[in-house]
């Protein structure tokens, strides 16, 4: 009875001493498009070399007692990074809201016209009446 006490108690510290390690991840867990003019081979290409550069990054991870998702996350920004600087396209962190369009501001109305003053008419340049051109000599 003692004996499968001992095994237990040296199965729950096994369990506690091997959740604390962090194991490297083995590849992204983000979407990463060819960039534009960029063929499928090329794009190949540098998906190793990122997910190979993204492994060294976090590679102290284990030493520094990182949790597993802690470390996916750094691994998933350094292989960002990577496709980035070679012309990948990547996805943007952060939230992707869309501004509603706006409608254009209205012009607002003329002011309505006022009715002349029963006081005085409006003078109008040049008169109404006027049957000649004035030459550039009159006076005003």
């Amino acid at each position: 009875m003692i004996g499968r006490e001992k095994f237990r108690l040296l199965l729950l510290a096994a369990v506690v001493v091997l959740s604390g390690c962090a194991t490297a991840p083995t590849s992204p867990t983000v979407p990463v498009l060819p960039g534009t003019g960029k063929n499928l081979d090329q794009f190949r290409a540098d998906d190793a070399a990122c997910q190979q550069y993204a492994l060294t990054q976090v590679g102290g991870a284990a030493r520094d007692r990182i949790s597993a998702s802690d470390t996916q996350r750094r691994y998933d920004l350094s292989y960002i990074q990577c496709m980035y600087a070679k012309g990948h396209r990547v996805p943007v962190l952060g939230p992707m809201a869309v501004q509603p369009a706006r409608a254009p501001r209205a012009v607002p109305a003329p002011p309505p016209r006022t009715p002349p003053s029963s006081s005085g008419a409006l003078l109008r340049y040049p008169p109404v009446n006027a049957t000649r051109d004035l030459a550039s000599d009159d006076v005003l």
